[in-house]
């Protein structure tokens, strides 16, 4: 870069930011599990992911991007209609 050339900015996600996102994560999910009207063990064979695993997706905690991906296509959603990174 030369002279008077503006560094690139970069943003940052807290901790907080991110527990923000997996809690509207698993909201949004939950959201359209009703809508669609599909039971938790459904969901789960209907995406080869464990019981277990979506309860806590669903509760807002962590996610595996493998799995999240397996949820949201079998909700029939795209990923930007779950993930928001919006304040």
């Amino acid at each position: 870069m030369g002279k008077g050339d503006k560094q690139p900015t970069v943003k940052h996600l807290t901790d907080t930011d991110i527990d923000q996102i997996f809690s509207r994560i698993g909201k949004n999910l939950k959201e359209r599990r009703k809508q669609v009207g599909i039971s938790l063990d459904d969901l789960a064979y209907e995406s080869g992911v464990s019981r277990s695993t979506l309860t806590r997706m669903l509760e807002g905690e962590e996610v595996n991007v493998r799995n999240l991906l397996k949820v949201v296509y079998s909700l029939g959603l795209s990923i930007d209609q779950v993930i928001s990174f919006k304040k």
